[in-house]
């Protein structure tokens, strides 16, 4: 308030000056009022000027602290999707180890389809074919390959693995 009243002070003093010295004719008088107007103007402007350097010092300050605030939970988060990175790696080396398993197991089982098919079929050329155990040998496997088939299924969902055989009784 003070500063205000001083200032409208100035000012009707710097016009008064103003106005007495263009009448009288005193061009000191009207200069020493010109120049008492323009103190009282950039007396007013640095008074703005520093309220809004304080202004924006609080904003700065503020913002400041939000801004490690921010870099904080940044670096937190960080630190979370590192981790689970790691899981998800982890995760999908697991699947692949299990899905080679499996193709191993697999093909493991065709072996042995193979070599059993091979074997009924050496069987059955030692065999004399009018034989009744050939014809109950023969009847029995032939149903049975035709009676049960087995179909594997795997399936990979969300991190983990579903293996599932199949029996299918077709006749």
């Amino acid at each position: 308030m003070k500063l205000t009243q001083g200032l409208t002070t100035i000012v009707i003093t710097s016009i008064t000056c103003i106005l007495t010295g263009t009448i009288s004719k005193q061009p000191l008088l009207r200069g020493l009022g010109e120049i008492a107007a323009l103190a009282a103007i950039s007396r007013k402007i640095i008074v703005k000027q520093h309220e809004i350097d304080a202004n924006n010092q609080k904003q700065l300050t503020v913002l400041t602290k939000e801004n490690t605030c921010l870099q904080a939970q940044l670096s937190d988060a960080q630190y979370e999707l590192n981790k689970l990175d790691k899981k998800v790696k982890i995760q999908n080396t697991c699947q692949r180890l299990y899905l080679s398993k499996i193709d191993k197991l697999q093909h493991q089982q065709k072996v042995m389809m193979g070599n059993i098919a091979q074997l009924q079929h050496k069987l059955s050329n030692k065999t004399p074919p009018n034989s009744e155990n050939f014809r109950q040998i023969s009847q029995k496997s032939s149903m049975k390959s035709l009676s049960d088939t087995q179909t594997s299924v795997t399936r990979v969902s969300n991190g983990s693995i579903h293996f599932r055989q199949k029996y299918s009784n077709s006749k």
